[in-house]
């Protein structure tokens, strides 16, 4: 996933979408996220379930869960 699915935005919203973005999947078919800021990377950690279930009904195949890293480099 080396671009920003156009799914994305309407998964997960405006908000999210500007500070969170996805890097690919995992070897356990995770969704990797990279956060803007730690405070970003707490909150998909909280809400990362809900998330999950976002990208599974937008997404082309489904994910088993979603990693926050970050904070992104400048």
């Amino acid at each position: 996933m080396g671009f920003v699915p156009q799914w994305w935005r309407s998964a997960v919203g405006d908000e999210v979408a500007v500070a969170v973005r996805p890097l690919g999947l995992d070897d356990r078919d995770r969704l990797r996220v990279a956060c803007s800021s730690v405070a970003w990377r707490r909150q998909v950690e909280i809400l990362e379930r809900v998330l999950t279930a976002r990208v599974n009904r937008q997404a082309d195949r489904a994910v088993a869960g979603i990693v926050a890293e970050g904070p992104l480099s400048p």
